[in-house]
């Protein structure tokens, strides 16, 4: 019987080898942004679903930390790009790499990091050509969503289905890597590979509804950020686009319009409050974070796993649902 180990105790191991991770190396303008990036702290949740899921089949989980680290960097990789496009200057309550390296640090580390993360990926799995072949699938996947993304600035009107697909590419495919690589690299059949990938990716979705719901619904304390960010910066998000959709054509128009309009930062969110309220947004958005959520569980239920191993992974999804900030 495998040995069972706790979330806590994995998030410790995982925080433990990262800081190891040694980049102080030459040309130190490269290499000085990966540390910078890499030693702040975040919800690593990437990492940690891979440990996870990895050790319910392996207990020698020490194994999977490389490519654990090597999905944190990919991760980080989309950020400091992200923030590099999103002329953002704060990122985890810091400066961020572009304001603090410079633009063409930025560029020039990003790239870097990504292939390093496709590196550790290849040595971590043994040269896998399913497990590189799918990474870098993967990988490919959230550049897409981010240029949808960045396509929907532009857009005047998005339907919910195209942000749903958005989010899927830019954010959930890398949480369902996570866990079907994690099933790849313990040498799991490919029924379960498939269950434990629609698993994080349906996760993933869920996640970003509650992180849309949680910018403005959390209070700012728990949350860590400015209620209503999202509308502070005219973004678009799943709270703004089940309201859009309660409007015919023209009507949509005129509302992306005002939306844009220049206003304090308290008028815009109190403004919204209340056309959310009125358009009931708080309970719809909460019926469709319940929809993935059933789905969810219904995965769940579909994975055959010794009880203990599923309460495990039950009670790690249940983590990430539950949260209140």
């Amino acid at each position: 019987m495998t040995n069972l180990i706790s979330l806590q105790e994995l998030t410790h191991i995982y925080n433990s080898y990262s800081e190891q991770q040694d980049w102080k190396l030459e040309p130190a303008s490269l290499y000085e942004p990966f540390d910078y990036i890499m030693g702040q702290k975040g919800k690593k949740i990437r990492p940690l679903s891979l440990l996870l899921v990895y050790s319910l089949f392996n207990e020698n989980y020490q194994k999977a930390l490389p490519a654990a680290y090597a999905i944190d960097m990919f991760h980080n990789f989309t950020l400091i790009h992200d923030d590099l496009m999103d002329q953002s200057s704060v990122r985890r309550g810091q400066p961020t790499v572009p304001l603090r390296f410079g633009e063409n640090v930025a560029i020039l580390s990003g790239d870097a990091m990504l292939l390093e993360s496709l590196k550790l990926i290849m040595t971590s799995s043994g040269y896998n050509q399913e497990v590189i072949s799918f990474f870098i699938k993967t990988a490919i996947e959230v550049c897409q969503g981010q240029s949808l993304d960045m396509g929907f600035e532009k857009k005047e009107s998005i339907s919910l289905k195209e942000y749903l697909e958005m989010i899927r590419l830019k954010t959930s495919v890398l949480l369902g890597a996570c866990f079907k690589i994690a099933t790849q690299l313990a040498q799991q059949n490919l029924d379960l590979q498939d269950k434990m990938y629609e698993l994080g990716c349906n996760l993933g979705i869920a996640f970003q509804i509650q992180d849309d719901y949680l910018d403005l619904y959390s209070s700012e304390m728990s949350f860590g950020k400015k209620k209503g960010g999202d509308l502070i910066q005219r973004k678009k998000s799943i709270l703004l686009l089940l309201a859009i959709e309660s409007f015919s054509k023209d009507e949509k128009k005129q509302f992306i319009k005002e939306y844009h309009q220049k206003r304090s930062d308290e008028q815009q969110v109190m403004k919204y409050l209340k056309i959310f309220e009125a358009l009931n947004i708080k309970q719809r958005t909460t019926e469709l974070f319940t929809y993935y959520q059933n789905s969810i569980n219904c995965t769940l239920n579909e994975i055959e796993l010794p009880s203990d191993k599923k309460l495990l992974l039950s009670e790690f999804v249940s983590l990430i649902l539950q949260r209140n900030h």
